[in-house]
């Protein structure tokens, strides 16, 4: 229960669902669950707090300034340190997750997917906040998103994401999605995993909104989405067109 202390049900563990005597959508956690979950994780030797978001960090009364129309986007509750951390926590988490399902589930498939072949890589994540005029949805302005970029590296050691945060919109500082892309490809040969499949599949940019990171199972369904392309679509995909 300490751990569940320190990381507040109403954030960390929170999970949506519409009441039926108001229509409102309400949140709750599943305690006996969640004590579960993380008493088997420290029975496995792992730290409960390396999967969770960091405690919020955010004085109440600074809270209420950041909020728009009475609402708080949950990144609002979060220093700027605070943030980076949940932001490479996600992009950590999920390539390791990734590369451990490819190498125990798909054994023989891993270096025929595309997420896979590429790796290990160093994302590079700039984090734009707006903390302050946060536009509403439908609204135009400029919305806390998160603009990543990622690079291929030799060593699972060296991949650890490097988050910078900022406050100025990098599209007018010149931003550019693709501006890296001849040097990931030039590491790539290098490194002897450019091929056909990788040269076609090749994406960059991508990221989403900053609060979007701060919900709940977000790693899990970005794993499972990137395996479902990966598979489905890339590999079983590019069989199918080479058929007779």
């Amino acid at each position: 229960m300490a751990v569940i202390a320190k990381y507040p049900p109403r954030v960390t563990f929170a999970k949506q669902r519409e009441s039926p005597a108001t229509g409102f959508i309400e949140t709750s956690a599943d305690i006996a669950r969640i004590s579960a979950y993380l008493e088997r994780l420290m029975q496995e030797g792992l730290d409960p707090q390396q999967f969770l978001l960091p405690p919020i960090d955010v004085p109440d009364e600074e809270i209420a300034r950041r909020g728009s129309g009475g609402s708080v986007l949950a990144d609002k509750m979060y220093s700027d340190e605070a943030v980076a951390v949940a932001v490479g926590r996600f992009y950590d988490l999920y390539q390791s997750a990734y590369r451990w399902i490819a190498e125990n589930v798909f054994p023989t498939l891993k270096d025929q997917l595309y997420f896979y072949r590429v790796g290990p890589v160093r994302y590079r994540a700039l984090i734009f906040r707006n903390l302050y005029d946060e536009p509403g949805f439908g609204e135009g302005g400029a919305r806390s998103l998160v603009f990543p970029e990622w690079e291929p590296v030799a060593k699972s050691a060296n991949s650890a994401t490097i988050c910078e945060v900022t406050y100025d919109w990098p599209y007018d500082q010149g931003y550019d999605a693709l501006a890296g892309a001849p040097r990931v490809e030039r590491r790539l040969r290098e490194l002897g995993r450019m091929n056909r499949l990788v040269r076609r599949q090749m994406r960059f940019g991508g990221g989403y909104m900053l609060s979007h990171y701060f919900g709940r199972m977000v790693v899990h369904e970005e794993v499972y989405k990137q395996l479902e392309q990966d598979i489905v679509r890339d590999l079983l995909g590019d069989t199918m067109s080479r058929l007779p």
